[in-house]
């Protein structure tokens, strides 16, 4: 059973995810590479992804990773989350009630949902020789049916060996019309995820917490996360709250504040082969 290390971000302190520092040829770019990397700037000319992008942090979390559950269908798009820039807590959806994020069901790397738009990407630690794909990204044909979703056909999958640094992976983005999205009427993030035949990986989910950005001593410390995955399509569910600091960083704030959520990254470490797979991405309530 492989150990998925999961990192929400918008600008978190992780890998890279520049659009144009990606692909077979990971040093199109000069970039950050080692077993902590920082925090990623502007996305730079050439690549897929434009605008403010981040990347994700490389030390592992001190939290255990969530239960995986099988069954359950489709996320749906009831429950209506709320976008908008820092402001206050949003009103709770209704337990039981999902926010669909991303179907998978598009062609390209677009996201487009309910007050929020956003994209996917791939980034990398630059290793000279490392291979990562898709670039430029786009959603994959399942070669694994999902019986517990029979209508889906893609998902979003990403495959790469050769990093020595802190590795490489996929993730999304996502932003309001103003600022970042406010995901504060929900409990977490659900979505179903496999991996392929042999793979190792150790993937990132890190929300972009501006108190490790900002006026901080030790900063890019966010909060993190990880979950166990298999060859076998599994229902995740990871709550806000089981986000935890990793411990370098001044100050330690705890839990990530869901009020400036920006997207989630999935990696493994350096030295480890990347094939994981990722389909119907939401916010949920219980």
């Amino acid at each position: 059973m492989a150990s998925i290390l999961v990192c929400l971000g918008w600008a978190v302190g992780c890998a890279v995810y520049d659009g144009s520092l990606v692909g077979s040829n990971p040093k199109t770019d000069a970039g950050t590479g080692g077993s902590s990397p920082g925090v990623g700037g502007s996305s730079a000319g050439g690549g897929s992804v434009g605008g403010d992008d981040i990347g994700a942090g490389g030390s592992d979390p001190t939290e255990a990773g969530p239960t995986a559950t099988g069954g359950g269908g489709s996320a749906g798009t009831a429950g209506g989350g709320s976008g908008g820039a820092d402001g206050g807590a949003a009103e709770a959806a209704p337990a039981g009630t999902e926010l669909l994020i991303d179907s998978m069901e598009h062609a390209g790397d677009g996201i487009s949902g309910a007050g929020f738009s956003g994209h996917w990407y791939v980034f990398n630690d630059q290793t000279d020789g490392g291979v990562e794909t898709p670039y430029p990204f786009m959603m994959t044909t399942l070669d694994a049916a999902n019986a517990a979703l029979p209508a889906s056909t893609q998902a979003a999958h990403a495959t790469g060996t050769g990093f020595t640094g802190f590795g490489c992976g996929m993730g999304f983005s996502i932003s309001a019309a103003v600022g970042r999205y406010n995901a504060s009427a929900y409990t977490g993030i659900t979505f179903w995820a496999r991996v392929g035949t042999g793979a190792q990986t150790h993937i990132t989910v890190s929300t972009f917490d501006t108190r490790a950005e900002t006026g901080c001593v030790k900063c890019n410390d966010q909060p993190l996360t990880s979950f166990d995955a298999t060859a076998i399509w599994q229902k995740i569910h990871l709550p806000f709250a089981q986000f935890r600091q990793a411990g370098f960083g001044e100050p330690q704030f705890g839990v990530f504040d869901p009020k400036g959520f920006g997207g989630a990254q999935f990696y493994v470490g350096g030295g480890t082969k990347l094939d994981v797979w990722i389909d119907d991405v939401a916010f949920y309530a219980q």
